[in-house]
């Protein structure tokens, strides 16, 4: 077996199953096709600055800027309206909601468009009277169908357009490239289908839940957390936490203490002592309570009663959602010294439709989970910036960024329109657009590096270097040879129509940029030995890697909605599949009409 078929295959193995973190795969699949020879040292880095990474980096740039500067502003008042509204124009505002996350995921990064707005949503959502779970697997997918429809609405679209014109580039091909506007017909068809589908049936098969407004309540924090008061005769009193024996106590786990006297939430650590009338939370089965009381003389009190007695002094509870890019995810709790970092307490983590029980010092985060924090108000603001590492998504408490420089975001996200219609090279657009942007100062130089979603682009650098060597070897003539024999005697439009298929389905396992790399190279491989225009082919390819409805792992707009909605897998299956089947249809109807 050739290496790279080897390494390709380790590969997908590792990220169908989640076993390494994705960004580990690309760098060890870049790093083994040098080391083993399928790439030259030269060829391995000119696939750092292929025209697909530097224009998807320059992307996450652009939506950074336009995010800072504020634009998001004046869209997000408009969306949310005033208090007190008659429920008839909040629901229109609903439906009006939906359009304008249609149109901006077909310019901007449509995961970022997501997590900007889902606190719109859950507002709109707690004024209408609609429940969360009807809104947000909705606001996915129209996400994921307006990113379709446009060249940069999606880096999926970017990566088949890119790597199928180097293709064709390096092998004296003349065929049709793909434009900025190469996917309206299909994408457009596709997403008035999926549009009519989820408005007047899909919307049916969703849960009913509701984001109950008692956070308390929302996090069962009942079900696996107490309160405790320290009385007079208590024998803690006077006593640090480790010689208090309390640290020790098997299914224990001290989550934060409240000192009244001060006005005072303190994290729990080994050296803290415990004083006459301290209040303080702790995870624990409620089975135990009773022997905790007894054996250390303390008062039992429900959480609620305690979150209460703290709010009175300034602190509040709020959710925070973990993005994609994040640097906490795969990280504990405990590994990032939450409280000492961010002032915040953790009080309780939701991941799906249920809270994680157990330890939560030992829980690693990943991204979509939705973490209930307590603490003051000037904490919440600190980790509420632009691309931070989480978001906070309190229903009650939108937050807006202040506006910056949104003349020149906005003008900057024109021209990169522009100039990319008119066939510009993509990599020089990026160039241009990322550097008059550094030059206005719209964004300063460390914050475009930390705009971009490094993980992401060590991972589209990984599977670019794999195609490239498995193209260049000829390997994917060898997988064609064996296709062409049960093809001879179908049709290109049957054929266009079981490529969308397979690959839908292997999307919805694997991350769309893995399944568009793969099958670019393969379809393309067979177009040419089959006589057939691949442009329409690869139209089908980058919307079916796109149309992941099925799982809430296939694209990272399903993974944010899954735990913030209270989703069940099953619940992605059951609308899903026949969004799929139904965009599909119109999506393949289309390219064969006016291509095929």
């Amino acid at each position: 077996m050739d290496i790279s078929v080897f390494l390709g295959i380790c590969a997908i193995v590792l990220l169908v199953f989640d076993l390494v973190a994705y960004e580990r795969v690309g760098a060890g699949l870049w790093f083994l096709l040098i080391a083993f020879g399928a790439l030259s040292p030269s060829e391995g880095l000119a696939v750092i600055v292929d025209p697909a990474v530097v224009t998807i980096s320059a992307l996450y740039v652009l939506g950074f800027a336009i995010q800072k500067s504020g634009a998001f502003n004046l869209i997000g008042r408009f969306l949310v309206g005033s208090e007190g509204e008659p429920r008839s124009v909040t629901r229109f505002r609903v439906g009006f909601f939906f359009f304008v996350i249609a149109v901006l995921s077909m310019f901007l990064n449509n995961t970022a468009v997501v997590i900007i707005l889902i606190p719109v949503a859950l507002e709109l959502g707690r004024r209408s009277g609609i429940s969360t779970s009807k809104l947000l697997i909705p606001i996915s997918y129209v996400a994921i169908l307006g990113g379709a429809m446009t060249l940069i609405g999606t880096s999926t679209n970017l990566l088949v357009a890119q790597s199928y014109s180097e293709l064709i580039a390096s092998n004296g091909l003349d065929f049709r490239k793909i434009e900025m506007f190469s996917f309206i017909i299909p994408g457009f068809a596709a997403a008035v289908a999926g549009g009519v589908w989820l408005t007047f049936f899909g919307r049916k098969l969703l849960p009913d839940t509701h984001i109950r407004e008692n956070l308390t309540e929302n996090y069962e924090l009942n079900s696996f957390m107490v309160a405790f008061r320290i009385q007079e005769n208590s024998i803690l009193v006077g006593k640090n936490l480790e010689d208090s024996g309390f640290l020790f106590e098997s299914g224990v786990e001290l989550v934060e203490i409240h000192r009244k006297d001060h006005n005072m939430v303190m994290a729990p650590h080994r050296d803290t002592l415990f004083v006459e009338g301290d209040e303080f939370l702790v995870r624990v089965d409620p089975d135990r309570c009773g022997y905790l009381s007894e054996r250390y003389e303390i008062q039992m009190i429900g959480p609620e009663q305690e979150l209460q007695s703290a709010a009175e002094e300034g602190l509040k509870l709020g959710q925070a959602l973990v993005v994609p890019g994040s640097q906490m995810a795969g990280r504990t709790i405990g590994e990032l010294s939450f409280r000492d970092h961010f002032g915040l307490t953790v009080l309780s983590i939701r991941h799906g439709s249920k809270p994680v029980k157990g330890s939560l010092m030992n829980y690693r985060l990943r991204v979509g989970d939705t973490l209930l924090l307590h603490g003051t108000s000037t904490n919440f603001e600190k980790i509420n910036e632009p691309y931070s590492d989480l978001v906070i998504v309190s229903e009650n408490k939108y937050n807006f960024f202040h506006r910056k420089h949104a003349n020149v975001a906005i003008l900057a996200l024109f021209v990169f329109i522009f100039l990319a219609y008119r066939g510009f090279s993509l990599d020089l657009v990026s160039i241009v657009v990322v550097g008059g942007m550094l030059i206005f100062n719209t964004v300063k130089i460390e914050e475009a590096i930390e705009a971009v979603d490094h993980k992401v682009v060590v991972l589209l650098v990984g599977l670019l270097a794999w195609s490239n060597a498995m193209y260049e070897k000829g390997i994917f003539d060898n997988f064609v040879q064996d296709l062409q024999g049960g093809l001879q005697n179908t049709s290109s439009s049957s054929a266009l129509i079981v490529i969308y298929l397979l690959v839908a389905i292997a999307t919805s396992f694997l991350s769309n940029a893995a399944t568009a790399i793969t099958f670019v190279p393969l379809v393309l491989t067979l177009c040419t030995s089959m006589n057939w225009d691949p442009y329409p082919f690869m139209l089908a390819v980058a919307i079916a890697a796109s149309a992941s409805f099925a799982t809430p792992i296939g694209y990272q707009t399903n993974t944010l909605v899954f735990s913030l909605g209270q989703y069940k897998f099953k619940d992605f299956i059951k609308i899903g599949i026949p969004m799929t089947l139904i965009t599909g249809a119109a999506a393949c109807w289309t390219i064969i009409y006016y291509y095929l």
